[in-house]
């Protein structure tokens, strides 16, 4: 791997930490977010639309909701 690869990939993998098995990435702020997998992903987004506050929301606002309750 080239110099340059490595510090790129350094550089990413430092925006990520595993706390009792499970990925957090790490925010600006330094806040950890949940990473899901493509199950739980589908899952989440299938709860958001169907909640009582669920919709088909512009995609940011959608995108949102899911940061603020601690996923990534």
């Amino acid at each position: 791997m080239s110099k340059a690869k490595s510090k790129s990939l350094k550089l990413k993998a430092s925006k990520y930490c595993i706390m009792d098995n499970a990925l957090y990435w790490k925010d600006p702020r330094g806040v950890l977010l949940n990473c899901l997998t493509e199950d739980e992903f589908n899952k989440v987004i299938n709860d958001f639309h169907k909640g009582d506050y669920g919709g088909h929301l512009y995609w940011k606002a959608m995108a949102n909701k899911v940061l603020r309750v601690g996923y990534c």
